[in-house]
């Protein structure tokens, strides 16, 4: 696989640390190149970041059409996207997205990452905290840092 100038085909797996707007879209574009493993490490039960956690009763600041996901149209389901949606709204958005693209089957969630170190074979080693408090080493060729 290579996007321009760039060739990723020795790339197979990739972590992903945070499921909100960034991680997600990052999910996305690398599954889209082709990317064997992709996974996204969420500390929480869901995915939507500061938007699940912070902004519920917030809305957006700046017109709709600049906080969209590309592609994937707000309006698209029976729910009337406003110019200005509230936080509970743009959560739902996010949610909508994430299902459309079958994206929560990549996501590990109540995962925390508790290191992150570089390893001798110029890979990452990850070690998380899963749900049930077990710490688990696994070993990446990128890392993206979604939080």
């Amino acid at each position: 696989m290579s996007t321009g100038s760039h060739d990723y085909c020795n790339v197979r797996r990739v972590a992903i640390v945070g499921a909100g707007v960034a991680g997600l879209q990052a999910a996305d574009e690398l599954v889209k190149v082709g990317i064997k493993e992709v996974v996204i490490f969420e500390g929480s039960d869901s995915v939507g970041g500061v938007w699940r956690e912070n902004y519920a009763g917030f809305g957006l600041q700046v017109p709709n059409e600049l906080y969209e996901f590309p592609s994937f149209n707000p309006s698209s389901s029976d729910e009337t996207w406003p110019e200005f949606p509230s936080g509970k709204q743009v959560q739902c958005y996010i949610e909508r997205f994430a299902d459309a693209h079958n994206l929560k089957q990549l996501v590990r969630f109540k995962t925390r990452i508790v290191k992150i170190s570089p390893t001798a074979s110029n890979k990452w080693s990850l070690s998380a905290q899963m749900p049930d408090g077990q710490k688990q080493d696994q070993e990446f060729d990128f890392v993206v840092i979604a939080t």
